[in-house]
């Protein structure tokens, strides 16, 4: 008979009466737990999704067969990629109001007071805390040689703010500082586009902190147009200076009505080179208020003093009472001429009119009863940093790709299974009797077969049992 080089078994039956019963329902209970352990890896895969909410996504609940010991590798977690922040980055809050600029990053050495500046922090979506407004900076630009009164507004339109807020956002190595720049020119008259969101009805703070802000900032540089130095001639003017607003440790602790809300330093350059004092601080002041109010704001601290979080307060910047220049008398009060139109610093448009007429108009004292009620609730809310992260997420594999994973892995722990509890039972099989691994044909003709006892050499004995031929 031919002999081929591939070869097979020659069973039979286990001679075991509990083998059956085990064997089957062993094998239904094994084919449900691999089927459970094969589900996730076999079933699911990470898949790379962008997101502005990664603590959402890491926190959200994990499925069950997705953990120990379902999962043995334990690799089907969410995970997000921190967004590095950089010096010179620029970005808003979730508040969406400011843009901003990254001004420095800072970290305490343990507990001195000393710092070191860093470039760069990892950031995932951690709280903005403790945010507060460090300064305001007005600096007065004249691009002409005008003189009051016929001087215009415009002509300190080169003019420009700046301002810096810092917070504190926690990393991996610790609370970090980020002090943020925010730039500010005003010059339209009712554009208000250097905020993302000025919604009324959701962010209604916002919409009212923004029309103060350029009718203040409209109103600083009229009073710089039309103010003369003192002891001056009518030639003598302004063209250059600065007003510089700073936050201190008492702040927090005074009411923002106060006039020494900030700290000040000034000062202001004429035509003939003198430093002279001048009512733009006043007017300046207001302006910064109402810059830190919006600030606050945006970056989520309700805690500190604002105009813009309570029906009072904004009652308050919306009449300035302790402004001189908006009291009668004042070049702001109620005054039209070709230069001080005045109407640019006292009156806002109404919420739902986009159109920038005049006519359309409200004054900035009869705005609070002409539509507050239509807008929504002052307030504010907790901030981040508004960004898109990297994040890796667990996803189902389609219907039949499942499917077919999760049978052929199945198998082969079948597989596996059995050829390890066959292996035990051969030999338990071979221990309790001689002729277990007898082929069936042996087992019928153990009548014809003998043993013979061979010696091989003075080692040892072996038996072997041989089928005489007939």
């Amino acid at each position: 008979m031919y002999a081929s080089w591939f070869t097979y078994p020659v069973t039979r039956s286990y001679p075991f009466r509990w083998f059956t019963p085990v064997t089957v329902v062993g094998g239904i209970i094994l084919t449900v737990l691999f089927t459970l352990i094969n589900l996730t890896p076999n079933g699911y895969y990470l898949r790379t999704i962008y997101t502005n909410d990664p603590n959402g996504t890491v926190t959200a609940p994990q499925r069950w067969f997705m953990k120990l010991p379902f999962n043995w590798e334990n690799d089907m977690e969410s995970k997000c990629e921190p967004r590095l922040i950089s010096v010179g980055d620029r970005l808003f809050s979730t508040n969406l109001g400011l843009y901003y600029e990254v001004a420095s990053i800072s970290r305490h050495e343990g507990d001195s007071r000393r710092s070191t500046s860093l470039p760069s922090v990892p950031y995932l979506n951690n709280t903005l805390e403790d945010c507060r407004t460090e300064d305001v900076k007005i600096n007065f630009v004249k691009s002409d040689l005008s003189s009051p009164p016929d001087s215009w507004w415009m002509s300190w339109g080169p003019s420009g703010t700046v301002t810096k807020a810092r917070c504190t956002v926690s990393s991996e190595s610790g609370p970090v500082n980020i002090t943020l720049r925010v730039e500010y020119r005003g010059i339209g008259d009712h554009t208000y586009d250097y905020v993302i969101d000025d919604n009324y009805t959701t962010h209604a703070s916002v919409w009212w902190g923004t029309r103060l802000l350029n009718a203040y900032w409209h109103s600083v540089m009229t009073i710089m147009a039309q103010v003369t130095m003192p002891g001056g001639d009518k030639d003598t003017f302004f063209n250059h200076g600065r007003a510089h607003y700073f936050w201190t440790d008492h702040s927090a602790e005074k009411s923002i009505h106060d006039l020494d809300f900030f700290r000040l330093h000034f000062y202001f350059l004429g035509s003939n080179a003198k430093i002279a004092y001048s009512s733009i601080l006043t007017e300046g002041l207001h302006f910064a208020k109402i810059m830190h109010s919006l600030i606050s704001i945006d970056l989520g601290n309700s805690r500190l003093p604002n105009l813009l979080l309570d029906d009072e307060s904004l009652q308050y910047a919306l009449s300035a009472p302790n402004d001189m220049n908006r009291q009668p008398g004042g070049l702001l009060y109620d005054n039209f001429t070709g230069f001080v139109e005045f109407y640019r610093s006292n009156k806002i448009p109404k919420p739902w009119d986009h159109s920038g007429r005049k006519e359309n108009l409200v004054f900035l004292n009869e705005s609070y009863s002409a539509f507050r009620s239509q807008m929504g609730e002052l307030g504010t809310n907790n901030a981040t940093i508004l960004s898109q992260y990297l994040c890796s997420v667990p996803e189902q594999k389609s219907t039949w790709t499942m499917l077919i994973a999760i049978v052929m892995a199945d198998i082969v722990f079948l597989q596996t299974a059995w050829r390890l509890f066959s292996l035990a039972a051969e030999n338990m099989a071979s221990n309790n009797s001689d002729t277990a691994l007898f082929c069936k044909g042996c087992l019928g003709n153990l009548d014809k077969m003998v043993q013979v006892d061979t010696i091989e050499g003075d080692t040892k004995c072996k038996s072997d049992f041989y089928l005489l031929p007939r």
